[in-house]
């Protein structure tokens, strides 16, 4: 799995794991967000993952509710 970090200026940062991936930013569809879980099609341009990035949000959202109500 595949999360656009952060774009700086004309550089996207892609992270797998732990480790980090720098594209030209030209290369991301203007549908992509920070946070979104992105693939790369044939033609070389990331696009978002809706239905990867959903399930992703929910078990981050699920995993943030469980530290905040541990007692």
């Amino acid at each position: 799995m595949v999360t656009l970090d952060r774009i700086e200026g004309e550089v996207a940062v892609l992270l797998k794991g732990e480790k980090s991936l720098t594209i030209p930013a030209k290369l991301l569809s203007p549908y992509c967000k920070e946070g979104d879980v992105v693939e790369q099609q044939a033609d070389g341009l990331w696009v978002p993952n809706a239905e990867q990035t959903h399930k992703q949000r929910q078990k981050t959202r699920h995993l943030l509710s469980q530290l905040y109500h541990k007692k």
